[in-house]
Formats: C-alpha cells, structure tokens, sequence
C-alpha cells in the first residue's frame, strides 16, 4: 500500500499533522541519503542534538523552530507555490 492510500484512512491526524509527517520523513530520509549523522546535522544546523532528536521525533514545537535550520543546513531550500485548484479570483 502506498502512502497516499494509507494517509486516506488515516483519522486520528489532522491533515496538518499528515503534512508535517511527510515534510519531516523526507528530511531524514535525504539526510540519511547524504550519510549525515543527527550529530552532524546538529552541528551544521547550529542547533542541539536533542533539537534534532525532537525535529525527527515529530515534536510540534521543535518542528517549527527548527524546520528552516534544518532545510538550510541540509543545503535544500523551501518553495511556496499556488496550488492548480486555488484561485481567490474566483470562489465559488
């Protein structure tokens, strides 16, 4: 099962929690790519190791304290883009 089949059935988060499992599973999942340590990321993000544990660990706070450091220290960058189905030229 894929993970957009298995989100679907998913009740108990909001999609908002979804969100921010997704962001943060693809992080780790490039900073394990990259052969880089949570001690390392740390390191480079200019943040505690217990900071990194928590980013990873889900925690809501240390999500969006850290999210930014993290992205930067990995060299990634974040973009915003409209989604297609929203136009606040025309709501229905």
């Amino acid at each position: 099962m894929k993970w957009n089949e298995v989100k679907e059935t998913i009740t108990s988060l909001s999609d908002i929690d979804k969100n921010q499992l997704e962001l943060t599973a693809a992080l780790v999942s490039y900073r394990r790519s990259k052969n880089i340590s949570k001690e390392q990321l740390a390191e480079l993000a200019n943040i505690s190791y217990a900071d990194i544990n928590s980013f990873e660990n889900l925690s809501v706070e240390s999500f969006y304290k850290n999210f930014l450091k993290v992205t930067r220290a990995l060299g990634l960058s974040l973009t915003l883009r409209e989604n297609d189905d929203f136009n606040i030229f025309n709501q229905n």
